[in-house]
């Protein structure tokens, strides 16, 4: 599988022509999408080790996201072991708005009802 630093690179040459993503069973703990997705439509990040902070770092950066899927990560968990810029603000991590998005699937996350 995929690791991190595999994925930043990927998104740093080919991020703005990206339309779709699809991952799976890689090992993301700890991505925070440094660039920017504008022309992102679909992301599959699925088993991929993902924490809330990740998932709220990489969905921020995707302005037209139409349809999420997350299934399999534990986005329940604060992110503590990522970035030293995220670190003792995972807590107060927000969802962010997500004006596109028409379909989103979070199964298997362990999310709250705050959540969901």
């Amino acid at each position: 599988g995929l690791c991190t630093n595999d994925v930043k690179v990927f998104f740093d040459i080919y991020g703005e022509g990206l339309r779709r993503i699809h991952i799976q069973a890689s090992n993301l703990r700890g991505l925070r999408a440094g660039c920017r997705l504008p022309n992102l439509e679909r992301l599959s990040l699925l088993d991929c080790n993902l924490t809330h902070v990740d998932a709220v770092s990489v969905m921020a950066r995707c302005p037209r996201l139409e349809v999420l899927e997350l299934c399999g990560n534990p986005l329940q968990e604060d992110g503590d072991s990522g970035s030293e810029d995220w670190e003792g603000i995972a807590d107060g991590v927000k969802w962010p708005a997500m004006p596109a998005l028409l379909r989103a699937d979070f199964r298997t996350c362990n999310l709250d009802e705050a959540d969901e």
